[in-house]
């Protein structure tokens, strides 16, 4: 792609140079406002005013699910953006510098991590949102202060940052040049993801298969009566969890290893937790957990939040932690319980009035029914599975160095576009269809995490 006839040297941190015929400003001379918002007073009811925190937009979509409510009334709230303006989250690493685009139809007040900047005339909200967006170590770097997870975007250093500014009608074409490549890109990050999806699909078929039929097909088999088991081999047995399993709670000393549950990554020291929880100021009450425990978080059981230990360590008394009382190989039985049709029986066995509260009790737990094959093959089965997990991991990770490409060429891109690294005032754009950061957002996005406060 060409460049620019000629460039005037700027040398910021922010910006290297721009063409000849562009100005930079500080923000504040091209914004109209830039303001935190508010810290509201929430309520669990739903039909008052929604509020945006950072966890709303920081994964680049526009996430529902993230919305909480208050009180607090809109009108003549300053704390509401309006359609177009820019929302900035403002504290915590790894979050602080996020950015989104503001364009939901509905009201919402902005709570005070978030920062509203809303654009004058001369400077097109769409074109800083691409120039923030790819900014993300800059902003941390120059404009955040604080240590740890305590930083705080600076207002002051925001609103002196130098944003380069084209004509009006240059950034609009830059905006729809943009506009359409990033949807080019999105569309093909959406067919990895996807595929990521079918893979994911293809060999959870065939763990379900072997863990609830085992490992030779023409072994024979019987029908045990029960609708969620069906038909088993006729050498396993069919036993209650109360003759597998028993609930320990047993004491410690010291501070062990502190263990957190993660529907990603299993029973991991809270230290290796990608998404930690605040930390807890007591560790009264938790349970220590040994190797080949089985280990449920009770308000998860429905989806499968069982993992056999690998650790010796302690976990919050939010979570069921069981011993066996036979021979059997704890992660043969965590397989087993994340199958769709053990996920539905434990969904059926919590009591609770809402979802996500829903407990699975002791009782409820033991009176399930359940397989049991021979300890050793058991363990011939986790093996397989284990085999299995590693191909699917090897062709996982293969599709997303190819999605990591692809973000890497999109910023760079949005980079050398808004910058004026190169001129994009000749290329028509066509009609298309935008493809926005909501349509690729992938699994990943919305994975939970069960951190060490839940104590």
């Amino acid at each position: 792609m060409k460049r620019y006839d000629e460039y005037i040297e700027i040398n910021s941190p922010w910006i290297k140079n721009i063409p000849m015929n562009w100005n930079a400003k500080r923000l504040k001379s091209v914004a109209a406002y830039i303001s935190r918002g508010e810290t509201p007073v929430y309520t669990d009811d739903t039909s008052c005013t929604k509020v945006i925190n950072q966890a709303t937009f920081s994964q680049g979509y526009w996430n529902t699910k993230k919305v909480r409510y208050t009180s607090s009334s809109p009108i003549g709230n300053e704390s509401v953006p309006k359609q177009r303006d820019i929302l900035l989250a403002s504290t915590g690493r790894g979050v602080l510098g996020k950015v989104f685009y503001f364009d939901q139809s509905d009201t919402y007040i902005a709570d005070g991590h978030v920062t509203i900047i809303r654009t004058c005339k001369t400077l097109n909200s769409r074109f800083l949102y691409y120039y923030l967006s790819v900014h993300f170590d800059t902003i941390n770097g120059l404009l955040a202060r604080g240590s740890t997870n305590q930083t705080e975007l600076q207002e002051y250093s925001l609103k002196n940052m130098p944003v380069p500014l084209p004509s009006a009608d240059e950034q609009d074409q830059i905006v729809r040049y943009l506009d359409w490549q990033v949807s080019k890109i999105n569309r093909l990050i959406a067919a990895k993801r996807k595929r990521i999806e079918l893979v994911k699909e293809h060999f959870s078929v065939r763990i379900a298969n072997i863990v609830c039929n085992g490992l030779k097909p023409n072994t024979p088999m019987r029908e045990t009566g029960i609708d969620y088991i069906g038909a088993i081999p006729s050498h396993w047995t069919v036993l209650q969890n109360k003759r597998l399993f028993k609930s320990m709670n047993r004491t410690f000393q010291g501070i062990p290893t502190v263990l957190s549950l993660s529907q990603k990554d299993g029973l991991i020291p809270y230290s290796e937790m990608t998404e930690r929880s605040l930390h807890t100021s007591s560790y009264e009450n938790w349970q220590l957990v040994c190797p080949n425990d089985l280990v449920l978080n009770r308000f998860k059981a429905h989806l499968g939040v069982f993992f056999a230990s690998k650790y010796t360590g302690i976990v919050t008394f939010h979570y069921g932690v069981y011993e066996a009382k036979m021979p059997l190989v704890a992660k043969y039985y965590e397989v087993l319980y994340h199958t769709p049709e053990y996920c539905r029986v434990y969904a059926g066995q919590s009591r609770g009035m809402t979802v996500g509260l829903q407990n699975l009790s002791d009782t409820n737990f033991y009176s399930t029914y359940t397989v049991y094959p021979p300890n050793e093959e058991q363990r011939e089965i986790v093996t397989e599975i284990e085999q299995i997990e590693k191909q699917q991991s090897s062709i996982i990770a293969g599709v997303n160095r190819q999605i990591e490409k692809l973000q890497e060429f999109r910023t760079r891109l949005i980079s050398d576009v808004v910058t004026g690294q190169v001129d994009v005032r000749g290329i028509e754009v066509p009609d298309f269809e935008y493809v926005g950061e909501a349509d690729v957002a992938g699994e990943q996005d919305e994975g939970e995490t069960e951190g060490e406060a839940d104590g």
